[in-house]
């Protein structure tokens, strides 16, 4: 990686390691999608509405309500998070891709474990920077033990309340 810093993060929760999942953090400066945030009132048209969001992440009940939000001046987006590959299998890379959201903002990034003994836990990392395009560093994440875990769910929101989840599944 050109000019990157990387770290290893062991997560460990009170009862031992969740979802024995491992996060490698790659500082870079790429993307796997650079957001095409059209935040005008093309950003509605044809079911874009379905998938927009206003300013403070709330959605939008038709394209209509959508056209109003931005008449009255409001921005919309289209924030987005990809696992890449999305199902993987122990000690392979399911690298994070977040991008379209509010540039040069921090936010969080939560996971909740899908399956096994630590079903349902969660850890969150807070105040994760966002680069100048509204994208997040991208990251990985590995499940190192089979025991019986699926997969995980991970969330991100920014400090004004957009937010994009995605599934990665482990397959055993």
């Amino acid at each position: 990686m050109i000019g990157s810093k990387a770290a290893t993060i062991g997560i460990r929760a009170l009862g031992g390691v969740v979802a024995a999942t491992v996060l490698t953090l790659a500082v870079t400066g790429s993307s796997f999608a650079a957001s095409r945030n059209s935040h005008g009132a093309g950003a509605c048209k044809n079911g874009g509405w379905v998938t927009a969001q206003a300013d403070n992440g709330s959605s939008f009940r038709s394209e209509s309500s959508c056209l109003v939000y931005v008449r009255a001046g409001g921005t919309v987006w289209h924030p987005s998070f990809v696992f890449q590959p999305s199902t993987v299998g122990l000690n392979t890379d399911a690298f994070m891709h977040v991008t379209g959201f509010h540039p040069s903002d921090t936010g969080t990034l939560t996971e909740v474990t899908i399956g096994g003994p630590n079903a349902g836990s969660t850890f969150s990392f807070l105040n994760v920077p966002l680069n100048s395009m509204g994208n997040m560093a991208v990251i990985s994440t590995v499940f190192t033990v089979c025991d019986g875990t699926q997969g995980a769910q991970w969330t991100f929101t920014d400090s004004h309340g957009l937010h994009a989840s995605a599934t990665v599944n482990v397959s055993c």
